[in-house]
């Protein structure tokens, strides 16, 4: 009865994991942009967890690109210096001395951390920002008025991602863009910078890791699929609400410009496997 049991187990695990790796083998070749938020940024021990995934995927033949965030060291890094952050709709107003802290942190140390964790873990990372031969090329946001060195990106160098991607290696990129002309540095949303990348590769998927396990309804249950025009009803009745709404309005742009699957998925770095692996988790958001 054990030995029957035993391969019956065995059995079990083997079509588990074939099942995992005929996900996985409909990714080989593609892009997928990950847009990096919740613990990965702030625990070092999942952040590692993270790269180890995503370097994991690099080498099985999926081309991975992450753009990530930061704020919360940012904001951090602003209290030490007695300026408290204030947010409009989601966004952080960002004159000089929060500019100054936003290079320093999230296109300095936490870009460099992620980069040095996926290499370390075996695969071939470079940390990037709008400025690192124009990647990201900005343009004030309409709200400048309001929201100070705050831009909207304008293009992307995708020549440069696909050169990288060609050649295996992670791209990690800093939400910094810099303007055309006047060469001035803005503060970009990380979603819209995920959102564009991913646009600009006509990525087979986008994913963003929030800390929430996806978009929740008002029992704070999970959504397993969304469409636009229920989220625009749940944004106007403020279900869904701050760094939810920028997230929804550039996976929007994502779906609009033919990227083909958007996810919300928790910061847990297993949502992202099982994402990939399984059925998946988390939230899938589609145009209506």
């Amino acid at each position: 009865m054990a030995k029957k049991q035993k391969k019956e187990e065995s059995n079990e695990m083997a079509r588990a994991f074939l099942k995992a790796m005929s996900y996985l083998a409909d990714f080989e070749g593609k892009t997928i942009v990950i847009k990096a938020g919740g613990s990965p940024m702030k625990n070092e021990d999942e952040r590692d967890t993270f790269a180890s995934i995503a370097a994991h995927l690099r080498r099985i033949g999926i081309n991975i690109v992450i753009a990530h965030g930061g704020g919360n060291y940012v904001t951090e890094t602003l209290e030490t210096r007695g300026i408290i952050s204030e947010f409009v709709h989601g966004k952080r107003v960002t004159g000089d001395k929060e500019m100054e802290a936003i290079c320093e942190v999230i296109g300095g140390t936490v870009n460099q951390n992620i980069a040095k964790s996926i290499n370390k873990y075996g695969g071939h990372a470079v940390g990037l920002s709008g400025f690192s031969d124009d990647l990201i090329v900005a343009r004030p946001c309409s709200e400048s008025g309001t929201l100070g060195r705050v831009g909207e990106v304008e293009g992307i160098n995708t020549p440069l991602l696909k050169l990288l991607l060609q050649n295996a290696i992670i791209p990690v990129i800093a939400p910094i863009g810099i303007t055309k002309n006047s060469r001035e540095i803005l503060n970009i949303n990380a979603d819209d910078v995920a959102s564009a990348v991913a646009t600009a590769l006509n990525a087979e998927k986008l994913i963003y890791v929030c800390d929430v396990p996806g978009v929740q309804d008002a029992k704070k249950d999970v959504i397993s699929t969304l469409t636009k025009s229920e989220a625009d009803s749940m944004i106007m009745n403020e279900e869904i609400t701050s760094g939810m709404i920028p997230k929804m309005s550039s996976a929007t742009l994502a779906l609009e410009a033919g990227v083909h699957k958007v996810h919300f998925v928790g910061e847990d770095p297993s949502a992202l496997l099982m994402e990939l692996l399984t059925e998946g988790v988390g939230t899938l958001y589609v145009l209506d």
